[in-house]
């Protein structure tokens, strides 16, 4: 799995991040943009080179409904309420990762 991280991003750096990923985890708060701007601006990238949607997970601290329809309408398949433990969020990620050829589904023995 490939890993990468910013504590501040502006939307420049997307440019040369599509499919270099194999999923993306994004707080909602960050600061100067929120995540769902980060989410949109991927998929406008990965549309404009062809490119499978990277999954993406949204972490945010409102448990709302409304939040969660506009992580979804954003891009991201996934909406973690925090704190979230590391149990969960390497399960939710594991779900979302692209499987392996030969790799049994989760699971399986």
């Amino acid at each position: 799995m490939r890993t990468g991280s910013t504590s501040n991003w502006r939307p420049t750096p997307l440019a040369g991040v599509v499919g270099r990923f194999d999923v993306v985890v994004s707080d909602i708060a960050l600061p100067g943009q929120d995540g769902f701007d980060l989410v949109r601006q991927l998929r406008e990238q990965e549309q404009q080179r062809g490119a499978d949607p990277t999954p993406a997970i949204a972490l945010s601290a409102l448990a709302d409904l409304a939040r969660r329809a506009e992580a979804q309408a954003a891009g991201f398949q996934e909406y973690i309420v925090k704190p979230a433990g590391a149990a969960q969020l390497l399960a939710v990620i594991a779900r979302r990762l692209p499987r392996q050829s030969g790799d049994a589904p989760s699971g399986a023995t």
